[in-house]
């Protein structure tokens, strides 16, 4: 074994993914003089830093200081989606949180402001005016009048009840 394979820190046929940076910089191009960028303070990365329990802390980390990261990464997800993925392959990540602790941030966000919300109840009103077969076959005017003749309730009970079905479904 030669010294150079020795005085690399990756363990033999580990390689870094797509887009990590080697001796030049991905953010600004200025080339590494040691473990971050003198010119932008990118981080020169190893695959240590791709490992889940990394991934957890930095989390924890942008969610409880709720930094200029959080917010340029949500504002670029709006405005332009694809951008953050491009970045991220092409190794720039000094601005923005990494696409795990978005996804994870997002999903808390998501479920302790939005956890009363039924995002995935279909709008009855719709259903119930478009006259269109369902899944099984039958309209929901069909499936109404059944449920009328065999509860032997009015109209508005029986919405009520397929509300019930179709959002306990969804």
């Amino acid at each position: 074994m030669t010294n150079d394979a020795m005085t690399n820190d990756e363990p033999i046929g580990l390689q870094l993914p797509l887009g990590t940076p080697g001796d030049e910089c991905p953010s600004c191009g200025a080339r590494f003089k040691g473990k971050h960028c003198h010119k932008c303070g990118e981080r020169k990365l190893k695959p240590k830093d791709f490992a889940i329990r990394r991934y957890m802390q930095q989390t924890f980390s942008h969610f409880m200081h709720l930094d200029s990261k959080v917010l340029t990464t949500l504002w670029a997800l709006v405005s332009n989606p694809g951008r953050l993925s491009t970045e991220f392959m092409e190794g720039r990540r000094i601005n923005r949180i990494k696409p795990l602790q978005l996804f994870i941030l997002l999903n808390l966000i998501f479920f302790f402001f939005f956890k009363n919300t039924d995002v995935f109840a279909p709008q009855l009103k719709y259903i119930y005016e478009s006259n269109r077969p369902l899944l099984d076959g039958h309209t929901l005017h069909e499936h109404l009048a059944e449920v009328e003749k065999t509860k032997n309730i009015g109209r508005e009970e029986a919405l009520v009840l397929i509300d019930e079905k179709f959002t306990n479904s969804a």
